[in-house]
């Protein structure tokens, strides 16, 4: 779990009793610290696997092609998981947008897409039962050429 330290730390950096103090971008942030790579799961190894093609890909694009990433990021705009705004890199927004594609069984991205925004629907409702899953939006947005709804669940 990350936080946001108080002003006590705000020159700290290192790893101290399981306790990690970092620093992005100018972002100050303390988490839990990581132990290295293991994989535990299934799950995991599936995802860092991909991470690892993506990571591969990424490596052999031409010089074009990574600056042409740059220029989209430019324009993209992410939050962090403690949902502060910021901006990310061409690598970033690269992983990012080809982690679906790829985990959905699509081929990976080489040029940036044209990043367009979506109105997100006002409401939408959930059903769930033994047999079904039902989701509901309360209304259908107005482009809906390409648009595809992930859903990630585990068993409880």
């Amino acid at each position: 779990m990350k936080y946001l330290p108080s002003i006590a730390f705000e020159e700290m950096s290192g790893s101290a009793k399981g306790v990690t103090a970092a620093k992005t971008r100018g972002r100050k942030y303390i988490r839990n610290r990581g132990y290295g790579g293991s994989v535990r799961t299934s799950d995991q190894a599936s995802v860092k696997a991909i991470f690892k093609k993506l990571s591969q890909a990424w490596q052999s694009l031409t010089n074009e092609q990574i600056l042409a990433w740059n220029s989209a990021a430019l324009s993209a705009e992410a939050r962090s998981v403690l949902g502060t705004k910021t901006k990310i890199t061409g690598s970033n927004l690269f992983m990012r947008l080809n982690y679906w594609v790829v985990f959905c069984g699509g081929s990976i991205m080489t040029a940036p897409p044209a990043l367009t925004g979506l109105d997100a629907p006002a409401a939408a409702t959930l059903a769930l039962s033994d047999e079904a899953f039902t989701l509901t939006l309360s209304a259908i947005p107005s482009v809906t050429t390409n648009i595809k709804l992930i859903i990630c669940a585990s068993a409880p």
